[in-house]
């Protein structure tokens, strides 16, 4: 039987809504009234990354002109703005499908009295607005207000929304006790803070993660670099990791404010979009590292650290956390009969020898509350407050009663988390760290040159790591760029004259292996010549066109220069991934537009692009007018091929003619496939199955069969889905003899098709199903963070009339949002005819 973990992957239901225009705003406004008033019900928690439903999702859409002008009335001027108006909502958070924006230009996301707001620049966070889209943070309220800022003389593609999602009322929340042990023993944060300074200053390092809009966990500042622990069921993935809002301090401002709603009491939001470090599913456990964060964290909030020997029986402990993505509180006391008759009402670790909740274990025990949310919390031993464990999840049974059939909650041994993360293990999570350098001064000395100088801390001798950001202090991220100084001096040559840079400098101990914290930071201006290159991403997208002709489109966003005032790019191509550019391989310079069509090629032949921005300073060796040239930017493969041969093709805008539904041999009482409108590929439908907390195993068939005649053919369809991981998701099956009997995609029919492990060319399954009608099957389960082509190469059924169907299996416990399909499709390419560009020109 599944143990529970309890994540706060709040999960939103889809409700149905009615549209009212609000005039209260010079531009656009849109107020959304839920028609569903009665209260939410919430099923039995019984297995791991159990979601907890604080909200729904509302599909709505709102756009800015695209493409928007540039700036034609002056600098920061408002060309778009919306605001979003729920009237029950305790918090808005919009998704962005789109974000493309001209150089300098910004969206800026904010509350109606801009006490809480966001900048969001370029393509949005990690680059996904021209991907598959990403979370903004959450505006709390029923109200978020979305501004778009231009200073660019272009403008450029534009913001576009496709749903956002709203807060549940605590009303509707209802209130979740599986996890409290007889009675709530948590109190607000803010009640520690003259009684028990020392945990409420270690508490400060707690953060409240939103996860896609709704879901909520707990986590931690651990080390000194700013690195976040939480759970694995929290953040499976770097997809999932992108969606993450990161907030600290979410308390009241005194012990008596009430901050039991979902997201209340709000906090600072120092990130988005964090790097997933390293994660591990059965030790349940995901190190973040942000990439920027408004304060500097372990300064700022200080930081926990774990201790190497793990937890002791009996002793104290307490959890600071986020239960139901709450304001912070703290499990210290325990009413719960064990706890008040063995260590006088306050907490313990009650057991070291519990069964693991979703690894081999053992689990430590403890009697103390917690909730859905709470996932991700430190569990710290109140003797020296390092952490002995983390917190994922209860027993199989609740721990309400008192008596003897009561399971305790449940925590991963710290120990097992410090061996498993070995070399990526945070600085400063266990070692004593040494003293950072003190009076770090940074002074430009001559051209290109800038000399950074400090003060050794007390003891030693120490080795010096120095790090350089490009801007003046607290503008900065910071890269390491010498490593092991063993004086108290460096001199960096490697600057761009006019521009500013910043300074930190981190103590080495090698005794110890370990690293200080960061020192103050110096910055200082580099003279000499300009050798900045353009701020570029490189190319975004590679297009085969499918003409008669071969020939590929490649598509990128805008540069700014850094030096000089105009940016050229320059076209390079290889047969070689991850080719260093050079101009053997360039195939064009200095084009001036975002795009380039490429016609030199023989059909099928895989070509590998990088484009490079170049300014007009005349600084550097670019290729086209000697400019200041990037370098680095990764490479994007296409291979040209003429206009598809279709077998089999249907966007479902015709109706459902070729399709049928029909419930699985293991399903329960639950809802069929049906036609959505509302979550495209392409309108106006899609196929759509809900991903519900009952035992569900529902089909959706193509009932045409395709004949696949030749090698060379490949079914591919749009999909986009967001069930519960690993315990809910879908599967491709096929059938060679008209329906009677149905294998997995991979799977050999036991005759003529051979199993074949990489059939999927594009976009296969991602995980093992740990439950549900389809346990033990690989499937697509969990997050695909936006709309994902599969491409299954069809080879391996050349004779066969093949028919398809799309099998939906849920485990029965809780549900997600489920599953969407769109775009169907059995094609194979035909060749393309190579032009030579000479011929092309005229020349004979």
């Amino acid at each position: 039987m599944k143990k529970l973990i309890f994540c706060t992957l709040l999960a939103l239901t889809s409700l149905s809504f009615a549209q009212l225009k609000i005039l209260e705003t010079p531009q656009n406004s849109h107020s959304i009234l839920s028609d569903q008033t009665k209260l939410k019900t919430f099923p039995s928690q019984s297995a791991a990354n159990e979601a907890a439903i604080v909200g729904e999702y509302v599909y709505n859409s709102f756009a800015s002109p695209s493409p928007y002008p540039g700036a034609s009335r002056g600098a920061n001027t408002l060309v778009w703005s919306e605001v979003i108006h729920y009237p029950t909502a305790t918090y808005i958070a919009p998704r962005f499908s789109l974000m493309d924006l001209g150089p300098d230009d910004y969206v800026v996301l904010r509350s109606p009295d801009g006490t809480r707001k966001w900048t969001y620049r370029n393509q949005g966070i990690n680059g996904l607005g021209v991907k598959e889209g990403f979370w903004g943070i959450p505006i709390h309220g029923n109200k978020a207000i979305i501004e778009l800022y231009v200073n660019s003389a272009s403008g450029g593609k534009g913001v576009a929304i496709d749903q956002f999602a709203r807060g549940y009322t605590r009303a509707e929340m209802g209130y979740d006790t599986e996890a409290v042990c007889t009675a709530d023993d948590t109190q607000e944060a803010k009640c520690f803070m003259n009684s028990e300074p020392e945990v409420y200053d270690k508490a400060r390092a707690v953060v409240r993660i939103l996860k896609n809009g709704n879901a909520h966990c707990t986590g931690w500042i651990v080390g000194d670099e700013g690195h976040i622990l939480t759970n694995e069921h929290c953040v499976a993935d770097q997809n999932e990791a992108n969606n993450l809002t990161l907030e600290l301090m979410a308390e009241g401002p005194d012990c008596a404010t009430n901050c039991g709603s979902a997201l209340g009491c709000p906090g600072i939001i120092e990130a988005t979009g964090p790097t997933l470090v390293q994660n591990s599913e059965p030790y349940d456990y995901a190190l973040l590292l942000p990439n920027s964060t408004v304060n500097n964290l372990p300064v700022t909030y200080g930081y926990m650290q774990l201790r190497a020997t793990g937890a002791v029986l009996n002793e104290q402990i307490y959890i600071p956390q986020h239960p139901a993505g709450w304001g912070k509180r703290v499990a210290f006391s325990s009413s719960y009969p064990d706890d008040v008759n063995n260590n006088n009402g306050l907490g313990q670790v009650n057991s070291v020898n519990e069964a693991g909740c979703s690894g081999p274990g053992p689990d430590i025990g403890y009697w103390l509350d917690t909730q859905g949310g709470s996932s991700g919390s430190p569990v710290v031993a109140y003797s020296d407050h390092k952490i002995v464990a983390l917190h994922h999840c209860r027993g199989t049974n609740f721990c309400d009663t008192g008596g003897g059939g009561d399971d305790p909650n449940r925590g991963i041994p710290i120990e097992l988390v410090i061996a498993d993360l070995g070399a990526n293990l945070p600085n400063g999570a266990v070692c004593n760290a040494p003293a950072e350098p003190t009076n770090v001064n940074a002074v430009a000395n001559g051209s290109n040159q800038i000399d950074v100088s400090w003060t050794a801390p007390a003891g030693g001798p120490f080795q010096y790591d120095v790090y350089r950001g490009l801007g003046g202090c607290g503008s900065a991220s910071y890269e390491l760029i010498a490593a092991g100084v063993s004086g108290t001096t460096y001199v960096d040559t490697d600057v761009s004259g006019g521009s500013d840079y910043s300074y930190q400098i981190k103590t080495y101990d090698s005794v110890e292996a370990c690293r200080s914290m960061f020192s103050n930071c110096a910055d200082a201006t580099a003279t000499g010549v300009c050798t900045l290159p353009p701020s570029f991403s490189g190319v975004q997208q590679a297009t085969n066109l499918k003409a008669g002709y071969c020939s590929v489109q490649l598509d990128w966003s805008q540069a700014t220069a850094n030096c000089g005032n105009d940016v050229v790019y320059n076209v390079y191509r290889s047969v070689v991934e991850d080719f260093t550019p050079a101009p053997g391989n360039l195939i064009s310079s200095c084009e001036t537009g975002t795009s380039f069509t490429d016609s030199g090629m023989t059909s099928g032949q895989t070509f590998y692009y990088n484009v490079q921005a170049e300014d007009n300073s005349a600084n550097g060796s670019g290729v086209c007018a000697v400019g200041n040239e990037n370098t680095g930017l990764a490479d994007l493969a296409v291979a040209a091929t003429g206009p598809d041969n279709v077998l089999f093709t249907d966007n479902l805008d015709s109706g459902t003619a070729n399709w049928s539904t029909a419930p699985g041999p293991g399903n329960g009482n639950t809802s069929p496939w049906e036609v959505n409108t509302t979550t495209v590929y392409s309108a106006p439908n899609s196929w759509f199955v809900e991903d519900e907390n009952k035992t569900k195993d529902q089909l959706l068939l193509l009932d045409q069969a395709v004949n696949i005649t030749s090698v060379g053919y490949a079914l591919k369809f749009q999909q986009n889905y967001n069930t519960e991981s690993t315990w809910d998701g879908g599967a491709l099956e096929y059938s060679t003899d008209g329906g009677s009997t149905w294998h997995d995609i991979l799977a050999g029919n036991g005759g003529s098709v051979p199993a074949n492990s990489n059939r999927f060319v594009q976009n296969g399954y991602v995980a093992s199903l740990r439950g549900g009608p389809m346990n033990g099957r690989n499937a697509w389960t969990g997050d695909s963070a936006g709309w994902q082509q599969v491409e299954v190469s069809m080879d391996d059924f050349v004779g066969e009339t093949v028919q398809f169907r799309w099998r939906m299996s849920c485990d029965g416990s809780v549900g997600d949002e489920g599953w969407y399909i769109d775009n169907i499709s059995v094609t194979a390419p035909t060749q393309c005819s190579f032009v030579d560009l000479i011929f092309m020109n005229g020349f004979e």
